[in-house]
C-alpha cells in the first residue's frame, strides 16, 4: 500500500493513474496524494472526481493555491508578475 504519492507527470494521466492505484487496491485509508500543477494545468477532471470523493466521504481534499514555479517575471521594479497554479492535497479516509 501506498502512503504518501505525488502526481506530477503527464497531466492527461493524473484522473486514470490514481484510478488505477485505487483499482489496485494500493491506495487506503490514511493514504495522502499530492497533485502538482492542477490549477495551471486546468486538470479539472482530476479535480471533479476528488472532490466528488469527498462528497462521498471518502476522502478529504483541498487546493492549495501558489504560483507556477521559475514564473515570476518583472514587469518593472516595483512590480512582480506570476502565473496562478496550486496542488491538490486528498486524504483517503
Amino acid at each position: 500500500e501506498i502512503d504518501f504519492l505525488f502526481i506530477d507527470h503527464d497531466k492527461d494521466s493524473y484522473l486514470p493513474d490514481l484510478k488505477r492505484f485505487e483499482k489496485a487496491g494500493l491506495i487506503s485509508n490514511g493514504t495522502r496524494v499530492v497533485a502538482d500543477n492542477v490549477v495551471f494545468a486546468q486538470i479539472s477532471d482530476y479535480l471533479q472526481y476528488v472532490q466528488q470523493r469527498q462528497r462521498d466521504g471518502v476522502v478529504t481534499t483541498h487546493t492549495v493555491v501558489c504560483s507556477v514555479e521559475y514564473s515570476s517575471t518583472e514587469q518593472d521594479t516595483d512590480q512582480e508578475y506570476s502565473f496562478r497554479d496550486g496542488v491538490e492535497i486528498t486524504d483517503f479516509l
